[in-house]
């Protein structure tokens, strides 16, 4: 009796009970969610109306904040009159190398038992993220397939510290007039799936935002690959009343996003004639466009959807509002400076070719190494080999949200 009692209250002591920091992601907090953040919040609302989640818990703001002030270093960034690129680096670098206090980092501890002491991802979640005005998508951090206590702590304070990149920093001051005056953000840890295959679904059309289609984009793999714009993807559009694909666009996808073995995510190689084959069957899709349709009604507004099939169980990852409105919408040009309307109209730009080199969002240098590319390097090695109709350079490539492009007409 007394030896069951001990590894009762040993099995109780492991499992983390929630804190003022540290609260379960599991639909039943009735408190106020916007400590959460955009991201926390989101899971928090899918989990409550009974939507397949992976588990999470959520490490609130209060701790970004506390931490901030306990070490002093909020105190420092208030002394600082302009905060501009060294300064964004400095700060990053402080928040990563200063030591998570013990308490905390026993709670992150206890989080990640609590979810099977198996792979997890954290993930940033900003307090003004995924909201109905502005997605901040891609402004700060996440870590994917992190599997041991050093790298979870690591990665808890890599979140924090990517409120301090000069791409996030720039983005706040843009769109919030805020430079200094940051007010945290909160961070998850949630149960790793791994996914046989996964991707993002649009209740309506990104572009035109025509609400009774379903647009899904999927890849092999983690669908970070397709976050990031690292690989290929399959291409579904659904018609939403009516529950039939209309059209498919099926694509060789050479490469796919996968676990690393000591943590982490690598891009491998699809072998074989799996590149050649459609990552979801007709089923599959025909399920994410019902649970994207049940979504968009749950908000009661368009929804961006990741999802992921694994052991045969369709999980949701993330929704967030799509910012563009039905009937609102605007083409956008990535030669915009051209006269001709045909040339604007018909110009095709793609990342086929510079997705593969130049992955994720592009940093100031990247972008300046690719003028620089653009207007000295393309021409003349057109030219060199004989081509005679060179074009315009300011037209060779397009540059939209963040991302290079390739004029490939």
């Amino acid at each position: 009796m007394t030896e069951t009692m001990d590894q009762s209250k040993q099995k109780d002591q492991s499992v983390p009970l929630a804190t003022d920091h540290f609260v379960p992601l599991d639909g039943l907090v009735s408190e106020d969610t916007s400590r959460f953040g955009g991201k926390g919040q989101s899971l928090h609302r899918l989990v409550r109306a009974g939507f397949d989640v992976p588990r999470a818990w959520c490490l609130t703001a209060e701790a970004y904040q506390e931490f901030m002030a306990e070490t002093g270093i909020g105190q420092w960034i208030d002394t600082l009159e302009t905060v501009d690129n060294e300064a964004c680096t400095r700060i990053r670098e402080l928040i990563q190398n200063t030591p998570l206090p013990h308490s905390l980092h026993e709670q992150v501890v206890r989080a990640w038992e609590d979810l099977g002491r198996g792979p997890v991802a954290v993930r940033s979640s900003g307090l003004r993220e995924d909201s109905d005005e502005q997605s901040w998508a891609g402004q700060h951090d996440s870590f994917l397939y992190v599997n041991d206590e050093d790298s979870l702590s690591a990665a808890v304070q890599h979140c924090w510290g990517s409120l301090w990149t000069t791409r996030a920093h720039a983005y706040r001051e843009h769109s919030t007039g805020t430079g200094h005056d940051v007010e945290g953000i909160a961070v998850i840890i949630q149960k790793m799936v791994d996914p046989e295959s996964a991707g993002v679904a649009f209740s309506a059309d990104p572009v035109s935002g025509d609400p009774s289609t379903i647009v899904i984009d999927a890849c092999w793999g983690a669908g970070e690959g397709v976050v990031s714009g690292q690989v290929i993807t399959d291409s579904w559009t659904v018609d939403a009343d009516k529950e039939k694909i209309i059209r498919k666009d099926i694509r060789t996808k050479p490469g796919m996003v996968t676990r690393r073995e000591h943590g982490g995510t690598q891009l491998r190689e699809v072998s074989g004639a799996r590149a050649e084959q459609a990552s979801l069957d007709d089923d599959q899709v025909l399920e994410v466009a019902r649970q994207v349709r049940a979504v968009r009604e749950h908000y009661g507004r368009e929804m961006d959807v990741e999802w992921a099939w694994a052991d045969g169980q369709l999980w949701l990852l993330q929704a967030r509002p799509i910012t563009v409105k039905a009937g609102q919408s605007e083409k956008i040009y990535a030669c915009v400076g051209e006269a001709d309307d045909n040339i604007r109209e018909n110009a095709m730009f793609s990342r086929l070719d510079t997705g593969e080199i130049m992955t994720g969002l592009m940093s100031p240098l990247g972008l300046s190494f690719c003028r620089f590319y653009q207007y000295n390097v393309h021409g003349p090695g057109s030219k060199r080999i004989g081509l005679l109709d060179l074009g315009k350079p300011d037209y060779y490539m397009g540059y939209l949200l963040g991302h290079v492009y390739l004029n490939v007409s």
